[in-house]
């Protein structure tokens, strides 16, 4: 991703966006707090890791294969495939970051 200023100079990426990456559509929370991260669940259940804005640990999951958008600080919607289906049937989901921990 390239950032400019008003004159169109390429400029750095903003500090709270370092690891904030255009494929991840949900990008930063409300609160600037967390940031959408990549796929990170198993052969069993479907999640998407969320990050630390200011070291880019992950630091929860949530339910969902793809991170959508925030609805507020601790929730994003997501798609995510259909219990006992494949990723050809999908959904979308609520998930929240205050009921899941990473591990």
């Amino acid at each position: 991703m390239q950032y400019c200023d008003f004159e169109g100079n390429e400029v750095s990426k903003p500090a709270n966006e370092e690891y904030v990456h255009w494929f991840n559509e949900a990008g930063l929370s409300p609160d600037v707090k967390l940031v959408a991260g990549d796929y990170a669940g198993d052969n069993k259940k479907s999640a998407s890791a969320l990050l630390d804005r200011s070291t880019g640990k992950r630091g929860t999951k949530v339910n969902g294969q793809q991170l959508l958008a925030w609805v507020d600080d601790k929730r994003l919607i997501a798609w995510d495939i259909t219990p006992g289906s494949n990723e050809f049937h999908n959904r979308l989901v609520l998930g929240s970051a205050a009921t899941r921990s990473y591990r």
